[in-house]
């Protein structure tokens, strides 16, 4: 079975036709609301943005085989270094 991965999910959302937002300080009070995940994620994309991080994440979420969720990446673009994060899982049987 192939993994889930964010590359992989922002692709995904990318076929659907998903908006995938391009976050930073500039916008990440109109874009914030708009998305649809748990505070933590979105606690961490605004803290990301406000440190001068660089958010890529699509507008929804994204289901791969059974695991639903979102990916997104998280970029300082100063250094190159990125986190790539997961939320989601495989519902309870």
């Amino acid at each position: 079975m192939a993994s889930i991965s964010t590359n992989a999910v922002l692709a995904e959302a990318r076929a659907e036709g998903q908006v995938i937002h391009e976050i930073d300080a500039a916008n990440v009070g109109a874009v914030l609301p708009e998305l649809p995940f748990a505070p933590a994620v979105l606690a961490e994309i605004e803290e990301a943005a406000q440190r001068g991080r660089h958010v890529t994440v699509p507008a929804g979420f994204v289901t791969q085989r059974a695991w639903t969720g979102v990916g997104y990446r998280i970029l300082d673009e100063s250094s190159g270094e990125a986190a790539y994060q997961l939320q989601g899982g495989i519902p309870a049987a």
